[in-house]
């Protein structure tokens, strides 16, 4: 296994020395450079996966410490996003057991990010697993950006989580090499359909003969994904994406039927972005009054901080936590910051909560008796 250590230094090494060249060649070596790196970086992610499989880190502390030092992220961005590599990384994660049946399939109807529907022990548990960020399934052309994993956006997962509007279940992935890329599994929510009447039937095989009808009064279940939209700065959702909201519905004790709100996927605007058709909604107060009784049925302060442990505590993205606080205490500013984007839904809420109250206030008129 020392022996299999040093050939993946050397591959790191090289991988390195690609990168470089990489950044500074022109468009047309552009591609058969990404094809050296990908096989460069495959061979060396096949190394981790062996001495993973044995107890090597654990007798060696000192190289497992190394091993995270000299990942270079330009070059197995490009294993993470291959199928093949990402498909590995979610079956490893969910085989609890050798007993336990995965089964990681492309859907029919996925987004445009890379996707995959899981099975557990047949159809016991289902997950939906994406690639996390701005990529799409043409990602790998010459030149290419690197962004780092969007935290805001598992952020966002784990709060829709905590107040029942998304999934129960949030699960973050290591890449196989464990580079620092990530990718987000949820668990498949019972009886959902989408806001233009499809079910999980056409996201695993196109068919639309278990459709549902979305007819009936959503005012509330809108007026939640208005709400949320304005507050965490979301975008491709409502009238811009059906298919990444929809509802369970409810019957009720009078023959009604209650839709309640489920968002499954989203896009998180940029700190300064000002194109979301939830800010004006903002201005009505009579709409920023039911917000608020929203925000206190969620109890969302709490919640907020909730999620924020559990982002604190993960250690899959520990690197990149580390990366964007040491940003937001250098006050250096990025779109993607996380912690800034807390404290911004944050002072979104307090605003809430005070404008009502001020609002309220004004209302009343002074007693005369």
């Amino acid at each position: 296994m020392c022996q299999r250590w040093e050939e993946y230094v050397l591959l790191i090494e090289s991988l390195m020395k690609l990168s470089e060249r990489e950044e500074k060649s022109s468009e047309s070596k552009g591609r058969d450079k990404i094809k050296k790196m990908k096989d460069v970086a495959r061979e060396a992610a096949e190394h981790l996966e062996a001495m993973d499989a044995t107890d090597f880190f654990m007798a060696y502390g000192g190289l497992k410490i190394e091993r995270q030092k000299n990942i270079k992220r330009s070059g197995f961005v490009l294993l993470y996003l291959e199928e093949n590599w990402f498909r590995k990384a979610v079956v490893a994660y969910f085989k609890k057991s050798p007993e336990m049946e995965v089964e990681a399939k492309k859907p029919a109807k996925g987004g445009v990010q890379q996707s995959l529907v899981v099975d557990i022990n047949g159809r016991k548990s289902a997950y939906y697993a994406k690639v996390l960020g701005t990529f799409n399934k043409n990602y790998g052309t010459w030149p290419f950006d690197k962004p780092p994993v969007d935290l805001r956006e598992i952020f966002v997962y784990r709060l829709l989580s905590s107040i029942g509007v998304g999934s129960k279940e949030v699960h973050v992935i290591p890449d196989v090499p464990n580079s620092g890329y990530v990718y987000l599994a949820t668990k498949m929510i019972e009886n959902f359909f989408t806001a233009d009447g499809h079910t999980e039937d056409y996201l695993r095989t196109g068919s639309t003969k278990n459709d549902k009808s979305v007819k009936g009064s959503k005012k509330k279940a809108e007026d939640q994904l208005d709400m949320l939209g304005w507050l965490l700065r979301l975008h491709d959702l409502g009238v811009e994406n059906k298919a990444n909201y929809g509802f369970i519905a409810r019957l009720m004790s009078d023959s009604s039927t209650s839709f309640e709100l489920r968002i499954v996927d989203f896009r998180v605007l940029a700190k300064n972005a000002n194109q979301s058709p939830y800010f004006p909604k903002a201005k009505d107060s009579k709409m920023k009054s039911e917000w608020k009784k929203f925000a206190e049925v969620w109890k969302l302060t709490d919640k907020i901080d909730e999620a924020w442990k559990k982002m604190e505590e993960d250690l899959a993205i520990r690197k990149r936590f580390e990366e964007d606080k040491n940003a937001y205490e250098g006050k250096n500013q990025q779109d993607q910051n996380l912690f800034d984007y807390r404290d911004g839904v944050k002072d979104n809420l307090q605003k809430l909560v005070k404008e009502e109250q001020s609002g309220s206030g004004a209302a009343k008129k002074p007693r005369t008796d």
